[in-house]
């Protein structure tokens, strides 16, 4: 079996106080055997470990001094191991401690890690730190808890409407919670609470007669029908108003009259000598025109047989038919009616009162008809107006 004898392993360093610097290369071990780096540690002053690493056979490694005293250096390959020391006590520029005071914040609910500890309250912490160099780093922290907001609001807006806080959006009545953040990074709390005015809607009624108008916020009006206004309230919120028109028609009234030749009836401030439909515009209680018409006849009155010479026949009982005072008086008599151009319309010879204006059951235009009453050695002629109007 082959045995190895290794070289001892030995380093050779270089300590430079004006730099105050350290030098040192390896060689020999199980490592150089095999030209694997050693491992290495250095121990300042203070007793603690400054830096570790690893250095290759035959390779220089240089270390600053960050503080005035004596060093350690270890070295091992794991089989073998050596250690130098080195005075560096009149180092001619150590590092000196360093203090930082610093302030900071957070929001109420948070920590920060300080002196170890997560820290919640406010205060003044100190944490000491070790630089790479070796120094002292003292940093002085000032801890500030910032509050969170919490702010109330009352809104009132109208229906279909809605408010937006923060990226929410509300339309229904109610209270709400949002938390936001303010300006600085902390939270904002909002408590909103909604009111909804609810949309006024109103109905009204109105009458005017036929003919006249209503004046709908500036709008006249003058037909039957349901409208609707939308209007604006006090408080900036939709009002809707429904109007229902009513227009009056105008009431007829009717009157019959019967007066002898050589006559007259006065109508509506008319004097009436002849036989006709006559009509009158008066107002009525309501303020509302009133429409009576008048059908008169005239007659000869020294006659003993008396002829009507008008005809209305809108079965109101009134004129319906064409009449004569004393239908028997003309038994027997040929009655003939005819048109304006003599065509006869109507003919009988036991007349009774019973022509409405009509032609084989067909009713007649409105105008002027003629009649022919011939009996034994006398013969009555006339006019007949036939006006159809409604009742």
């Amino acid at each position: 079996m082959p045995i190895v004898y290794l070289e001892e392993l030995n380093p050779a360093y270089a300590y430079d106080n004006a730099t105050c610097t350290v030098t040192f290369i390896a060689n020999g071990g199980l490592n150089g055997f095999y030209g694997l780096p050693y491992n290495f540690t250095i121990t300042g002053p203070s007793g603690n470990v400054l830096e570790t690493g690893q250095i290759d056979p035959g390779a220089a490694y240089t270390y600053l001094a960050p503080i005035a005293g004596f060093y350690t250096v270890d070295i091992t390959d794991g089989a073998c191991s050596t250690s130098f020391t080195y005075d560096a006590s009149n180092c001619n520029n150590p590092c000196e401690p360093v203090t930082n005071n610093i302030n900071t914040e957070i929001c109420d609910g948070s920590s920060i890690l300080l002196e170890g500890t997560e820290q919640t309250e406010e205060g003044t912490y100190t944490d000491l730190f070790i630089t790479s160099a070796g120094c002292d780093s003292t940093v002085i922290t000032t801890l500030t808890i910032l509050p969170n907001e919490e702010t109330s609001f009352e809104y009132t807006i109208c229906e279909g409407s809605s408010i937006q806080v923060g990226s929410s959006s509300y339309n229904v009545e109610g209270v709400y919670v949002d938390t936001l953040q303010n300006t600085n990074g902390c939270d904002s709390i909002v408590n909103s609470v909604l009111f909804i005015l609810p949309e006024i809607t109103a109905s009204d009624e109105a009458t005017i007669c036929m003919g006249g108008s209503f004046d709908y916020n500036g709008t006249l009006l003058s037909e039957e029908g349901v409208y609707t206004e939308t209007f604006t309230t006090p408080t900036g919120c939709d009002s809707t108003v429904y109007l229902s028109l009513f227009v009056t028609e105008p009431p007829y009234g009717y009157e019959a009259k019967t007066i002898c030749i050589d006559s007259l009836f006065i109508f509506g401030g008319n004097e009436l000598t002849e036989s006709g439909i006559y009509f009158d515009t008066i107002q009525s209680a309501n303020g509302c025109d009133s429409i009576v018409r008048l059908e008169l006849s005239v007659i000869d009155c020294s006659l003993d047989l008396q002829i009507s010479n008008i005809l209305t026949p809108n079965n109101d009982g009134k004129n319906d038919t064409w009449k004569v005072n004393d239908p028997p008086q003309i038994m027997g008599c040929q009655v003939k009616i005819f048109n304006r151009w003599g065509e006869v319309v109507y003919e009988s010879t036991d007349y009774n009162n019973d022509w409405g204006g009509t032609k084989n059951g067909e009713e007649l235009p409105d105008g002027v008809y003629f009649y022919s009453i011939t009996c034994t050695g006398v013969e009555y002629t006339g006019s007949i107006n036939l006006l159809r109007f409604k009742k």
